[in-house]
């Protein structure tokens, strides 16, 4: 008991002098008033987004002749918003609330409020959207390609304005992430919803600055539906969206009347960086949970309609002009696909439950996979001339294959699909030929 009182009365004399040392220099008195401005810059920006919101909707209702609505707001939330459009595609949206806050609490963010992100959380909950079927139109003729002109290129600029602005938006960005709940959006034919949905956003590097981005979504269900032109209404033939809402994910997919798609979980973690003026994505990690899908037969049985012919003519038209193009554009067109695609790939599946659903038979075909892995690594090594060939590098993995299931027996049985693709892409034509090794490997 005597040590617990010496303890306690040492730690209230070097408290009480280091209280004596900040007031000496006058260190409380500015960190007051860093709190006080950035309250002030904090309840500033709030009553400019407010403004702004209050300005925007009037815009929109004189110009756009839409009908908006807001039940309540606050200081840093709205709720009720509705937005209605008479004509368009658009016919309404409603949003249960909007609120910007911080991510944790200030006492648990503590000093890490300046070194790692994100602080301030934007939540969005109950976001249903609903759009009508669009009015058919008479086919208009596409317009005449423009010519082109022989105005000077502009200049290119420098990378300072560039690299500064990158600097300012994952300086922003890393600072904000977004969570929405209980998306739901309903066509004329498809329903899409989304139980939970979070992006964070973090920063590394400080010269070169990359952007973290880390996607977490719970989960993903689609439900695919044919209407009679005689009915209007898109909310009633969506009875399945309403299982999967109240969480009876099995009765969202025991149906036999529409296609399906369910997504448990998925999460994606990707590096966006800056390179040659552009954003570029370094690394794309994608896991997936498990996922179950009804198709009909339906979706494979519509007959083209006179839209989809011209299409098709149109579409011979430019293979022929394609084809007729030099190895050399082809080349470079290539290149600048391939340029897109990231340094590294990795996505894994842990379960795959297709069905297929014959047609006026009262059928259905099973089929499962254990688990789908593909990894793609894309390198371009530097040789003697400066300028090598893109290497491309992919590995497949597709384990437990299970071909027309009846309960626990299956007619096709697959241990393992392994294969290996290796190709060697030049920047030039001039320089080596294309190389691709493929490797196959069945159990």
């Amino acid at each position: 008991m005597m040590l617990g009182l010496v303890q306690l009365l040492v730690g209230f004399v070097v408290s009480w002098e280091a209280l004596e040392f900040v007031l000496r220099y006058g260190l409380l008195l500015s960190t007051l008033k860093l709190l006080l401005l950035a309250a002030l810059a904090a309840t500033a920006s709030c009553v400019a987004v407010l403004l702004f919101a209050k300005a925007l909707a009037w815009v929109l209702r004189r110009t756009a002749k839409l009908s908006i609505g807001c039940r309540s707001y606050g200081f840093n939330y709205l709720r009720g918003i509705t937005i209605n459009s008479p004509k368009g595609p658009l016919q309404s949206i409603s949003v249960g609330e909007i609120r910007l806050g911080l991510r944790k609490p200030l006492t648990q963010l503590g000093l890490t409020i300046l070194t790692q992100g994100p602080v301030l959380q934007l939540r969005i909950s109950e976001l249903h959207i609903v759009l009508r079927q669009p009015a058919k139109s008479a086919d208009k003729k596409k317009p005449a390609p423009r010519k082109p002109t022989s105005a000077s290129s502009p200049k290119p600029k420098g990378n300072s304005k560039g690299q500064a602005k990158w600097r300012l938006i994952t300086n922003v960005a890393s600072l904000l992430s977004l969570s929405l709940v209980d998306l739901r959006l309903k066509t004329p034919k498809a329903a899409l919803g989304i139980k939970d949905f979070k992006i964070d956003l973090s920063k590394s590097g400080a010269l070169h600055p990359v952007l973290n981005v880390q996607i977490h979504l719970i989960p993903l269900f689609v439900q695919a539906l044919e209407i009679d032109g005689t009915e209007n209404d898109s909310s009633s033939p969506f009875n399945k969206l309403d299982w999967w809402v109240s969480g009876q994910y099995p009765s969202a997919m025991d149906t036999t009347d529409c296609s399906s798609f369910l997504l448990e979980d998925i999460a994606l973690s990707c590096e966006l960086h800056q390179r040659d003026k552009r954003i570029r994505v370094k690394n794309l990690d994608l896991m997936s949970g498990p996922i179950a899908v009804n198709l009909e037969e339906k979706l494979f049985t519509k007959k083209p309609s006179a839209s989809t012919v011209a299409d098709q003519k149109d579409e011979s038209t430019e293979d022929n002009k394609s084809a007729a193009k030099p190895e050399g554009s082809k080349l470079l067109s290539l290149n600048k696909k391939i340029d897109l695609i990231p340094e590294k790939v990795s996505f894994n599946m842990s379960k795959l439950d297709l069905k297929f659903l014959p047609k006026d038979h009262g059928l259905s075909i099973n089929n499962e996979i254990g688990s789908i892995s593909v990894r793609l690594m894309k390198s371009q090594p530097q040789n003697d001339l400066g300028v090598a060939p893109t290497h491309l590098w992919l590995e497949t993995d597709v384990t437990d294959i299970h071909l027309l299931m009846d309960g626990s027996t299956s007619v096709l049985e697959v241990v393992k699909i392994a294969t290996v693709v290796s190709a060697n892409i030049p920047t030039q034509v001039s320089l080596v030929c294309l190389r691709c090794k493929f490797v196959l490997l069945l159990i």
